[in-house]
């Protein structure tokens, strides 16, 4: 059976959701649900994330908000979605863009500071061991790729040599599996939400402008008739919308049949159709789900025929655009050479007077 709603997990999906003017109210409240109360945000606007240098993995999974609370007051949100090796130290890194972005020009700038929060809704566990475990596999490939090498090249004494390699991968795989055993142990499914500070030695806060976020989603095990609250709920939508086929009596409140007319895939459009295909693969790859890729390549929405159809349409639409586009530049050409204005101009084209003037230049030019 296909999906009738989206993966929120997708770059697609996400930005659908929380990353579009038209949902922005989805955004707040959730936000709202996470920030403290003297951060209540009663207005956002997205920023331009392109400062942040962009890789297949970060691309389109971080995005900066920028939030006024209640008292008029501005500070920055960043959200972001990635599974990521790591994933600490990126944090802080891209922390460092929407800091930076703060600076005035000049010499008067104080450099006085909003508040910064990141958000990160992970749909993976981070672990006291993850990225030793992750070196640990490293190594284990580079070893393994060694003993390949030395077979296939015939080097002199190349069994002594593999059979320490050999002792090597046993040992790395021996502690990796020490340190699984160790995280599973330690899980608790009751933090799924991390809050960070900074603070001094005697865990007195040191500075409170800077919050980190992390909402670990697989630790999140709550059953629909355990939701209380408002967040419970959003995190519910969030972890099981790919599998809902109508929308639970909790969630049927009007935010959440927003957020769900909005996640639906029937409502998208070709071009939609075609994005989320490519964001959905694109994430089945990362995460290496085979089964689910495959399952929804068999969908009757993504059969090539179709996809065919809409690249087709989507030509056409775009060369009649071009076409009407052209003429219309042609006209108001025809309009400047016989002195019109560009408030007349704009009147019998409805044309904005900002692109006239623009047409107008580059005749000058």
């Amino acid at each position: 059976m296909k999906n009738i709603f989206i993966n929120p997990y997708t770059d697609f999906g996400f930005k659908r959701i929380f990353g579009t003017e038209a949902n922005k109210n989805l955004l707040i409240d959730f936000l709202n649900q996470l920030l403290p109360t003297k951060h209540k945000i009663v207005n956002l606007s997205f920023g331009n994330s392109e400062q942040i240098p962009k890789t297949y993995e970060t691309r389109k999974a971080i995005f900066d908000i920028f939030c006024t609370n209640e008292h008029g007051e501005h500070f920055t949100v960043e959200m972001q979605k990635a599974k990521m090796r790591y994933f600490k130290d990126r944090s802080l890194f891209y922390l460092t863009f929407p800091i930076q972005s703060q600076a005035e020009k000049g010499e008067n700038w104080d450099f006085k500071l909003n508040p910064i929060y990141l958000v990160a809704i992970l749909d993976f566990e981070y672990t006291a061991n993850q990225e030793l475990i992750y070196t640990n596999n490293d190594l284990i490939k580079i070893n393994e790729q060694q003993v390949s090498n030395n077979i296939e090249n015939n080097i002199p004494n190349y069994e002594q040599i593999n059979n320490k390699l050999d002792e090597e991968i046993k040992l790395l795989k021996k502690v990796n599996k020490k340190l699984r055993a160790e995280d599973k142990k330690n899980r608790d499914t009751t933090k799924y939400i991390t809050n960070v500070q900074l603070k001094d030695q005697d865990n007195i806060l040191f500075y409170d402008k800077l919050n980190l976020q992390f909402v670990q989603m697989p630790l999140f095990t709550k059953k629909e008739h355990e939701l209380t609250t408002q967040l419970d709920k959003w995190l519910y939508f969030l972890k099981h919308l790919p599998s809902f086929n109508e929308i639970p009596r909790i969630l049927n409140e009007p935010i959440f049949r927003q957020a769900f007319q909005t996640a639906k895939i029937s409502n998208f459009s070709e071009r939609e159709h075609l994005k989320y295909r490519e964001s959905f693969f694109g994430y089945c790859e990362m995460l290496n789900l085979k089964k689910e890729k495959e399952s929804y390549k068999e969908s009757a929405e993504l059969k090539d025929k179709m996809i065919a159809i809409g690249v087709n349409k989507l030509k056409k639409a775009e060369a009649e655009k071009k076409k009407a586009l052209f003429k219309i530049k042609n006209s108001i050409i025809v309009m400047l050479k016989k002195n019109y204005s560009d408030k007349l101009i704009n009147e019998i084209l409805n044309i904005p007077i900002e692109e006239i003037k623009i047409i107008r230049q580059e005749i000058r030019k």
